[in-house]
């Protein structure tokens, strides 16, 4: 606790924040002019019209994008996550990969994303939602490979010794199980999306 409180001081003296200018006659004005012209909230048909639609865009956006980064996620989730036992080098390099491919479409920002996909597809939702969907991806699939190596490895084990192939090991032993906190995860990173489409879009 000490060392949080001797850092959080050290920031703010470091970059010389100053508590004064929260409550100067500057920020007073702007804050009033802000909320004068915030409110009352216009009434016009046609604005509430437009908000409505971009509204609708803005869930319909959401929804492609948590559909695209789910689909995926659970297509990555097996060679993503860390094997419980031995493994071949091959799988090790494989897993490795898929990893980092993961953290770099995580480490991108959406608005990025956004940008890159206006250069290959014209300008509209799907975009947006797509852009959204690799990112998605990221962060969920992430999530997806962890929730699968949290799992007992003990009906993996008992299919694979009852000469299950792989595919059949991860229908029955690994999807059924994951099943509940990938959709959690989901349904968690769709609200997330819902917000970062106001940017995006």
């Amino acid at each position: 606790v000490i060392g949080t409180v001797v850092l959080v001081g050290w920031s703010c003296w470091y970059l010389a924040l100053s508590p004064a200018s929260l409550v100067s006659e500057r920020t007073v004005t702007q804050l009033h002019h802000v909320l004068g012209a915030a409110w009352p909230p216009a009434t016009d048909g046609d604005l509430l019209r437009t908000i409505g639609v971009l509204a609708v865009d803005t869930v319909q956006m959401s929804v492609v994008a948590i559909a695209v980064a789910l689909l995926g996620a659970v297509l990555l989730a097996g060679p993503a996550a860390r094997p419980a036992g031995r493994s071949s080098p091959g799988r090790r390099v494989a897993g490795a990969l898929v990893r980092g491919g993961l953290l770099l479409l995580r480490a991108v920002p959406p608005p990025v994303w956004a940008l890159v996909l206006l250069f290959v597809l014209l300008p509209g939702v799907l975009s947006g939602a797509l852009a959204l969907g690799v990112y998605t991806l990221g962060v969920l699939g992430r999530l997806a490979a962890e929730a699968t190596e949290e799992l007992d490895p003990r009906p993996r084990a008992a299919l694979t010794a009852l000469g299950a192939r792989p595919a059949g090991v991860w229908l029955y032993g690994v999807l059924p199980r994951a099943a509940g906190p990938v959709l959690a995860y989901a349904l968690y990173r769709w609200e997330v999306a819902i917000r970062d489409t106001v940017l995006v879009g």
